[in-house]
């Protein structure tokens, strides 16, 4: 343990370069810095449960923070409840029924109601009665649905509770029923030629832009929105979206009729599946990508900066790859619109217009990524309108190249950090380009391996940070686990392991997965070994490039991997794991798993 708390310190320190630089994130501006804040919130619990007794009334506690929480990102959480559920004119009905509170506990009351880190993820919140009892928890919620918290809120309302939209008109009623059906076009014609003029069909109508992939249309009619109606709740919520701070721009907000069954789960959003469900999941997941991608091609809601502001474009390249192969996998289950969208993701990862060059923490992602794109459309030889494959032999050629133009003097490669499985991540993609013909030069090949290989433990575990003269690797298995597949597997490719060390590796990530598994919805490194959300979908990725070199011996550990992936999906059928990473690429990545409509 000594060992691994130290490498988390030593990982700390060097990150810290980069948090700073990504602290110089955009802040709200005054009017959606106060969404959701014309909620009559009470300044204290002791408050809030004395005018609960004083009304004979229930408690609404939003838990914003628990003490010494490892959640990196409170705000971006904070103005998705706020912006979403808190701004919510039907849900605002509901939460009339409930002294409400939003705040942290205090020592006391986090001992009392077991407020604390991994027991309770934000964002969140309890339902309390006048006393003090807790009648209820949720938390980790990462999809906003106002039919789950109708659901969730319903057994604590009085009986004479109007019923969930009561107040809403006629046509915002029947717009909200077409988006529930996913009919974008029946909803605006359901929003009529007067009601699209109030304030509340003028949001909505912007939404609706914004689902059709139409995202800087939809940014400028929020923003005309927020500018003619700053004071009114649906202004602060256009503005939060305008900005990117709403959870519909970045795509945790759900209007959508929730699949069956998903009330299943008691405390979270996240609502384990069988087998019987995969048919839902790949339609669900589908759905939800095509409707997550801009008019350009590129899928941008991720809110990933540890490498700073500048880097997102990087990672929107990287993200819109990873969607992009996901819808190419899954394209049977709706080819025409799939085949349009993958050949404009595919043209937005090419156009170098959308990489930034200058940037070093993420660039490498920019490249590793399409290279795999690149790869599988070769392989489906998919016809796509504006690509043809003696073109995208070029352009992998042109790709391998670049990435190959940023290997250090040591033979490592980098994202935020020279580290092993960046190296792994490029060694993998080129041996996905070597199929093809790609041509590359071996003593380049030979420097990585040789840097992956410096990285590697005696027991199989490779180092968080690259290994040197000067830094012998060090490592423990359980700290190691889920990175040490994607490795192992960077070096079998390249002749430089063997079955029995890949077989062994992935033995050991599934022993260790509750490491992954724990810390799926945290934003940052969160327990004594450095796990953290961003690990968990990349880490199952690197998991299933292993299994591909294996052939049938891998056979029942895809059922059990599988059976993982079966278990975290979201209420709606989606998948994430941080929050700051977002439902698009963690999508992308479970579809990337699960297997494939025959």
């Amino acid at each position: 343990m000594g060992v691994a708390m130290r490498a988390v310190s030593i990982c700390c320190a060097l990150l810290s370069v980069a948090d700073a630089v990504a602290q110089r994130r955009p802040r709200p501006s005054a009017t959606a810095a106060k969404v959701g804040l014309h909620l009559p919130w009470q300044d204290s619990l002791e408050s809030a449960l004395a005018a609960a007794r004083a009304q004979e009334r229930r408690v609404f506690w939003y838990v914003s923070r628990v003490p010494k929480t490892p959640m990196d990102r409170l705000l971006a959480i904070d103005m998705y409840m706020r912006a979403g559920f808190f701004s919510d004119p039907d849900i605002g009905e509901l939460l009339q029924e409930f002294v409400l509170f939003r705040g942290a506990p205090k020592r006391a009351d986090a001992k009392r109601y077991d407020l604390r880190p991994f027991r309770f993820v934000e964002p969140g919140f309890l339902v309390l009665d006048a006393k003090g009892k807790e009648l209820a928890r949720a938390h980790s919620i990462t999809t906003f649905s106002p039919a789950w918290l109708e659901h969730r809120l319903r057994p604590f309302l009085p009986a004479t509770a109007a019923s969930f939209g009561a107040a809403a008109s006629p046509a915002i009623r029947a717009t909200l029923q077409a988006l529930g059906k996913g009919d974008l076009a029946g909803a605006r014609a359901a929003l009529g030629e007067t009601e699209v003029k109030s304030v509340r069909g003028r949001f909505l109508d912007a939404a609706i832009t914004f689902l059709l992939g139409k995202h800087t249309a939809a940014t400028t009619a929020w923003q005309k929105l927020a500018q003619a109606h700053p004071q009114h709740a649906l202004g602060r919520r256009a503005a939060a979206e305008a900005e990117r701070f709403g959870p519909i721009s970045r795509g945790f907000w759900i209007w959508r009729d929730l699949p069956g069954g998903w009330q299943a789960d008691a405390l979270g959003t996240t609502c384990p599946r069988t087998a019987k469900d995969l048919s839902m999941l790949r339609r669900r997941s589908v759905d939800f990508l095509l409707g997550m991608q801009n008019e350009d091609g590129g899928f941008l809601d991720s809110n990933y900066d540890f490498g700073g502001q500048d880097s997102l474009p990087n990672v929107y390249v990287a993200v819109t790859a990873l969607c992009v192969r996901a819808l190419l996998r899954h394209r049977v289950t709706n080819p025409k619109r799939c085949d349009a969208a993958i050949a404009r993701g595919l043209a937005y990862c090419l156009d170098p217009k959308h990489v930034a060059a200058n940037d070093k923490d993420e660039w490498i992602w920019a490249r590793v990524y399409p290279i795999h794109l690149v790869c599988d459309v070769l392989d489906t030889k998919v016809d796509l309108a504006g690509h043809d494959a003696g073109g995208l032999r070029k352009a992998l050629s042109a790709l391998c190249a670049e990435a190959l133009g940023r290997q250090q003097s040591d033979g490592a490669f980098r994202h935020e950090y020279a580290n092993p499985f960046a190296t792994a991540a490029v060694l993998m993609a080129l041996h996905a380009a070597r199929r093809h013909g790609v041509r590359l030069p071996a003593k380049d090949i030979k420097r990585a391996v040789v840097s992956l290989k410096r990285c590697r433990t005696g027991r199989g575990a490779f180092s968080y940070f690259q290994a040197g003269r000067r830094r012998p690797a060090s490592a423990s298995v359980k700290g190691a686990a889920g990175r040490m597949p994607y490795c192992e597997a960077a070096l079998f490719v390249w002749d430089a392991s063997n079955e029995k060390a890949v077989i062994s590796a992935v033995a050991a990530a599934f022993e260790h997965h509750e490491q992954l598994a724990s810390t799926r919805k945290y934003d940052d490194h969160a327990n004594g070994l450095g796990y953290g959300g961003f690990f968990f979908w990349f880490d199952m990725l690197g998991r299933e490039m292993a299994f591909d070199l294996l052939g049938s011996k891998a056979a029942q550990w895809r059922g059990k991997q599988r059976d993982i992936v079966l278990s975290v999906p979201e209420i709606d059928g989606c998948f994430v794991d941080s929050h700051e990473l977002g439902r698009s690429y963690g999508t992308a990545v479970a579809l990337l798993i699960l297997p494939s409509q025959q």
